[in-house]
């Protein structure tokens, strides 16, 4: 999960859901009047984008993405233009999660919780690059945590392979900075900042490292 401070609401956005979410709530929750059919929220895209560093709130992937509601839309139409409920997201994870809800929820990538003794709520295995709970949480948020990477199916394949190639990388890097190489120094560092790609995997990555 690509864990991110969005921030305080931008200012026009009250404006805008004060005129549109009356209708999502009026349609889903008590079936009056027409399907809603404003997509304000696009409008929001860019400073998304530029929030999550261009990278999926899931995956972590580089990517062209979309807004998507943590909350669904259908299950929670008063949260529809709520800042707090919206992620940048690939298309894919977009799509996997659909208007899947639980009881336990997802994690969300822009939480300010603290759900363990560091701020990753996942772990991942460094030959395999699979992504799994951390065993630190609690015995509900580890539940969350298991069907968000379900629902989301983060352990798809091709997510596997960016993961270890990531970290062949990373090794590569380690390797190289360990030598005084300033531009292996350079790019660690660079990998380690809030909006890179595969961000908490790269610390993740480090911690167990001791880098």
């Amino acid at each position: 999960m690509h864990h991110v401070n969005k921030g305080p609401s931008p200012e026009n956005l009250k404006a805008i859901s004060t005129k549109y979410t009356p209708g999502w709530v009026n349609f889903y929750k008590f079936k009056i009047g027409k399907k809603p059919t404003d997509r304000k929220w696009q409008e929001f895209l860019d400073p998304l984008k530029d929030i999550f560093g261009e990278c999926c709130g899931y995956c972590e992937g580089y990517c062209d993405g979309e807004v998507d509601h943590l909350k669904p839309k259908k299950r929670f139409p008063e949260e529809v233009y709520n800042w707090d409920n919206w992620v940048y997201s690939c298309h894919v994870c977009n799509n996997k999660k659909g208007e899947k809800w639980s009881s336990l929820g997802f994690l969300d990538p822009c939480s300010g919780d603290t759900f363990c003794d560091t701020p990753y709520c996942f772990e991942y295995e460094l030959d395999t690059g699979v992504i799994k709970p951390n065993p630190k949480l609690n015995r509900r948020n580890r539940k969350s945590a298991q069907k968000t990477i379900d629902s989301l199916k983060l352990n798809r394949s091709n997510n596997l392979k960016s993961r270890i190639h990531h970290i062949c990388l990373l090794e590569s890097l380690v390797r190289s900075s360990k030598t005084g190489d300033e531009w292996a120094i350079g790019k660690l560092a660079e990998w380690s900042l809030p909006k890179a790609q595969y961000f908490s995997l790269t610390m993740y990555f480090r911690e167990v490292n001791n880098i």
